[in-house]
């Protein structure tokens, strides 16, 4: 027993991980659940021919089967965590079919015929639908408190789940039935139809789900695809409004011959209101040394603040400007709110500044710098600041010429775009610096995603370049599973649903056309053993039959024998006491008178006993003669006549008694090879029928058998006066048990063996004609020889 359990167990384990890794090939975003999984179906039949003890060998399987992410090589509480999800869901699959197989124990039964549609429906409601629910809904609710799944997948992913156990257990468990399930005979008999039907439903189904799932990723990269184009698109054209905005200042400059502190703050709040991610305005002029004494005058009356050109040191902190070279330093800004301690700063005494200001001066067009610290901003936020030539070309320095600048935020301008388009699932990364992946380096200067989000598993990507003046920036656009939650059509739902009806259907259809064929089948078995039961009665009641005319036709030649050997018995004992008379006689004085009385009285018995004892054996060959053919069925050539008055003769003694009378009509040359003791048979069971039948008490009937040359054979006709024969009996009459004497002594077998005799052994036909009040004849074609009809194949009736 023991043995057998972990046979089972074995078995079990390794179909449902060698199975569970062939049907996570199917798997799709985000990967959870597929379309189809057999392993719920092996489950099921083995805890059900196995025995329900055998769920912890599925809980094994099932975790070995989803283990496969688990890292056994990392931290110890790490590697128990990720254990525990498998495990439950191993525990899950494991609870799963013990109740599938309690469901089906409870209502179907066990063994499984699954052969009629209400046991197949059951099955399908049960074991494919309810019991299905459990590790749909255990591993559903696991994976979102894990982390794993979304809430917005929970739905489908639940559905999925469902479909996939309850397709698996449709075909799993079917074709584990069909090997080992019990009654052997029943399974065993559909493998031809359940394997390829089963197998063909599965590939379908896969080749479907694979189909449409794979359209459906298609259609939500594309999906994806569009709406990254759609953010690229936006946040470059935004950049570029900026952009544009800033010649149109340097535009205001160039148009100008003298830009006072109000003319620029005027200015530039319409740049402002316009383009609200602008951090700050500026416009940047060329300080010599010897001027830098006057730009603090100008500036500090402008703004009525104490203004000095200053640089940065390491720590930020202001510092007073030493170098003896002219400087770039900001004259005017916008807004002033907030940007006051930015008046003074020489940004060329920065690098980062300075390599823009460079830049901008060699192109003649916007440079930009890289992402720094704006130094008018608290917090620990990255800036960057476009710069734009005014008054000069390339090279040259004509008067009072500078650059007019543009501030950003970066977060706050990437932010302004990508907030209105923001789909659920969908974050997107802005680095500064090659990289092909947003984990792969480069300097981070804007982020959607939350930090919850960073652990969740990205589905699909797409990097775009961002031209920033003449920077570029990497824009990496994610989405996880939240974005096919929002994004996913009804197609999948409809694909799932309809695989589960039409396999649902034709798992029905099959297993109930088999199941009805293996059962038509054993009641074929059954009818045959019964029919062979019935035929060896037949032969049995038939042979009787033929004895009881024997046994007749015998009583008959008894009582007709008595008589001649009575008159022989009385002749000789007459003879014997007249010789012994007569002996007497001539011992004595002899009366010649006497003598001769005597004498004569020998002569009279002798001839008596003579005559009478020639009558015997006349009738003894005739009997010998006829009797020995019904025995034997020998062919051989008979004078017809002759042998139908010895036939006559042998049955005299049945009608004699009666006031019936038998005449024969034939003509005495007739010469036919026949089987004789089958014409015996025959003209015996006709006649005794019609005197049992033909002719009602009290009435005079007569029987004729007339015989005629007709063709290539002979028409045998016997016919009666009697009562006739109905229509319906007429139809049936020669039907094996059908008598209109049942339980007065008929068997309904002796036309049925007329029948049988004249079709196979005599090679001839047979038909009735009768009218009720007519009486009836029937009509006998026999073949002149036998021997010259070849053999007729023709079954006897059965009703």
């Amino acid at each position: 027993m023991r043995k057998r359990y972990w046979q089972w167990a074995g078995l079990t384990v390794a179909l449902y991980w060698l199975t569970g890794a062939l049907s996570l090939q199917l798997a799709v975003p985000p990967g959870y659940a597929v379309g189809i999984w057999l392993p719920a179906g092996f489950s099921l039949a083995a805890l059900l021919m196995g025995g329900r003890g055998l769920w912890p060998a599925v809980a094994i399987g099932s975790f070995l089967v989803n283990s496969r992410a688990i890292d056994f090589l990392g931290p110890i509480d790490q590697v128990l965590v990720e254990a525990s999800i498998p495990a439950l869901i191993g525990l899950g699959a494991a609870a799963q079919a013990a109740l599938s197989v309690t469901l089906v124990r409870r209502f179907i039964a066990y063994p499984l015929r699954l052969d009629d549609v209400r046991s197949v429906g059951l099955f399908i409601a049960l074991a494919c639908g309810v019991g299905c629910l459990i590790n749909a809904s255990l591993a559903t609710g696991i994976l979102i408190y894990a982390g794993k799944l979304s809430l917005e997948n929970a739905l489908f992913h639940w559905f999925t789940w469902w479909v996939g156990d309850g397709l698996g257990v449709m075909i799993g468990s079917i074709l584990g039935f069909v090997f080992l399930g019990r009654p052997a005979e029943l399974w065993c008999s559909r493998r031809s139809t359940v394997l390829p039907l089963m197998g063909l439903t599965c590939c379908l189904i896969v080749f479907g789900y694979l189909m449409v799932s794979r359209w459906e990723i298609s259609r939500q990269r594309a999906d994806f695809d569009r709406h990254s184009d759609r953010l690229h698109q936006q946040i470059q054209a935004e950049i570029d409004r900026y952009i544009d905005s800033i010649y149109s200042l340097r535009a205001f400059f160039q148009s100008s011959n003298h830009v006072s502190f109000d003319d620029f703050q005027t200015y530039a709040a319409v740049i402002r209101r316009r383009l609200p991610g602008f951090k700050a305005v500026a416009w940047n002029i060329w300080v010599p040394p010897s001027q830098r004494g006057e730009y603090e005058r100008v500036v500090g009356i402008e703004t009525g603040l104490p203004v000095t050109i200053f640089r940065r040191g390491p720590q930020g902190e202001k510092l007073p400007l030493s170098s003896d070279r002219p400087e770039v330093v900001i004259r005017f800004i916008s807004p002033m709110a907030g940007n006051t301690a930015a008046l003074g700063y020489a940004i060329s005494s920065a690098a980062a500044p300075e390599d823009a200001l460079h830049r901008a001066r060699q192109q003649g067009g916007a440079a930009a710098t890289d992402p720094v610290k704006l130094i008018q901003e608290p917090e620990d936020e990255l800036g960057a600041v476009i710069y734009l030539p005014v008054g000069h070309s390339a090279g040259e320095q004509n008067g009072n010429w500078g650059f007019v600048a543009g501030v950003f935020r970066l977060g706050d301008l990437i932010n302004e775009v990508y907030a209105p388009l923001a789909l659920p699932g969908v974050a997107a990364s802005v680095f500064n610096g090659a990289s092909q992946a947003p984990n792969e380096g480069g300097q981070l200067l804007f982020s959607s995603m939350a930090a919850a989000d960073k652990a969740t598993e990205v589905l699909f990507q797409s990097r775009r370049v961002v031209d920033f003046a003449d920077k570029q920036w990497d824009l990496f656009i994610t989405a996880d599973q939240r974005f096919l939650a929002g994004a996913r059509s009804v197609m999948p739902w409809a694909v799932m649903a309809s695989g589960m009806l039409f396999t649902g259907l034709l798992g029905m259809f099959v297993l109930v056309v088999t199941g009805q064929k293996h059962r038509s089948d054993e009641a074929g078995e059954e009818l045959r053993m019964m029919l062979g039961r019935l035929n060896d009665a037949q032969s049995q009641l038939v042979e009787s039959e033929k004895m009881a005319s024997l046994g007749g036709m015998v009583a008959g030649f008894a009582h007709e024998l008595n008589t001649p050997l009575g008159v022989v018995i009385t002749g000789e004992s007459t003879l014997q006491r007249d010789l012994e008379e007569l002996q007497e006689s001539f011992q004595g004085n002899a009366d010649p008178d006497r003598v001769r009385l005597l004498l004569a009285r020998v002569r009279e018995a002798s001839a008596i006993v003579l005559a009478n004892a020639q009558r015997a054996g006349s009738m003894i060959s005739s009997f010998k003669t006829v009797s020995v053919d019904q025995s034997t069925g020998e062919e051989r050539n008979i004078s017809l006549a002759s042998y139908l008055d010895e036939i006559l003769t042998n049955f005299s003694p049945v009608y004699r008694g009666t006031p019936h009378q038998v005449k024969l009509d034939c003509p005495a040359d007739l010469q036919i090879c026949t089987v004789p003791g089958g014409l015996t048979q025959v003209v015996i069971n006709i006649i005794g029928n019609s005197l049992v039948h033909a002719f009602p008490e009290g009435q005079v009937g007569e029987v004729w058998i007339r015989v005629r040359p007709s063709g290539e054979g002979v028409q045998l006709l016997i016919s009666d006066n009697g009562v006739g024969i109905a229509p319906e009996a007429v139809k049936r009459i020669f039907d094996p048990f059908y008598t209109t004497r049942r339980g007065a002594g008929g068997t309904g077998l002796g036309l049925h063996l007329v029948y049988n005799i004249v079709r196979q052994q005599l090679k001839g036909s047979i038909s009735v004609i009768s009218k009720e009040g007519e009486g009836a004849t029937f009509d006998l074609r026999l073949p002149l020889d036998v021997r010259a009809v070849g053999r007729e194949a023709t079954a006897p009736p059965v009703g």
